[in-house]
């Protein structure tokens, strides 16, 4: 079994503030609601709520409005951002309105149809790392796979657990390429609070065992560890209205469990975060979880 040691970094969080030195980088004039950087550049999105997006090719430093064709920032929203994991020239954006393409790293956009009929990302949007062929989104009522790099689209829906429920945050396991592992959590207003699939939506099953009742399981952030290393067990964080969870499993029937620190308690929403890889240490491999709460 891969172990594995997490420590916990509590943006924002006085105790670390002595040791962290935070430099504001960001458009002004609003909150920042999504944040994305590219894995090979500079390039970095920022989403700013009730202003639309903005791009950066400097890594932060200096920010340009973006115009996206069809997007009124008072009726769309933004929801989420993938880059190709390849060629990040290739970037796909979720929208209330469907999925928005962009070929030039973000600089132009190619408008979704509006035709009803159009199935299409609404709420998330994630390439697979090892085959980006496959791209998994969701919308209003469930999990949705494209096998062409996000060109089409059909919908993971058995009449069981999708095709009835939103699906707000999708997380893939990096180095699967055929029998795709993937993780949903599902809409605010539902009470299962997480789906798994272990063969690329072909079946699902609730992963929801010892996750917070009612509205603390709302689910704000999810990340699967980004380096792949576990095949047959992985670790996977959840960021929820009641703190941090984690489980490192691949079966139906495990649970999750919350991640407290006595130095550095996490406690309330967590809004976002991210699994980085530290190394292999004393015969661990060592990661960090940043959350921003």
């Amino acid at each position: 079994m891969i172990k594995m040691k997490f420590l916990i970094l509590v943006l924002c969080s006085l105790a670390v503030a002595q040791q962290t030195t935070l430099t504001p980088l960001g458009p002004n004039g609003g909150i920042v609601s999504l944040l994305k950087g590219s894995s090979d550049d500079a390039v970095v999105f920022a989403v700013v709520r009730e202003n639309g997006l903005y791009r950066s090719v400097n890594g932060g430093e200096n920010w340009n409005k973006v115009f996206v064709p069809n997007l009124n920032v008072k009726t769309v929203t933004i929801n989420d951002i993938t880059f190709h994991p390849q060629f990040s020239d290739t970037v796909l954006m979720a929208t209330s309105i469907g999925l928005y393409i962009s070929n030039d790293k973000g600089s132009t956009w190619t408008a979704p149809p509006l035709l009803p009929q159009w199935l299409s990302p609404k709420f998330s949007v994630a390439f697979t790392p090892a085959n980006s062929q496959v791209v998994f989104g969701s919308d209003e009522a469930g999990v949705l796979r494209s096998n062409d790099g996000g060109k089409t689209w059909f919908p993971l829906k058995d009449s069981t657990y999708f095709g009835n429920r939103p699906v707000n945050k999708i997380a893939v396991h990096p180095s699967d390429s055929l029998n795709i592992r993937v993780l949903a959590s599902t809409g605010f207003s539902d009470t299962v609070g997480i789906f798994f699939t272990p063969n690329g939506g072909q079946s699902w099953k609730p992963l929801s065992r010892g996750l917070p009742p009612l509205d603390k399981r709302r689910i704000y952030s999810l990340e699967i560890d980004t380096t792949g290393i576990g095949r047959t067990h992985f670790r996977s964080i959840i960021g929820t209205a009641d703190g941090i969870y984690g489980m490192q499993t691949d079966q139906w029937d495990s649970a999750w469990k919350a991640i407290t620190y006595v130095q550095n308690p996490v406690s309330g929403t967590v809004n976002d975060g991210a699994v980085i890889y530290e190394g292999f240490v004393s015969g661990n491999h060592v990661f960090k979880f940043y959350a921003a709460v």
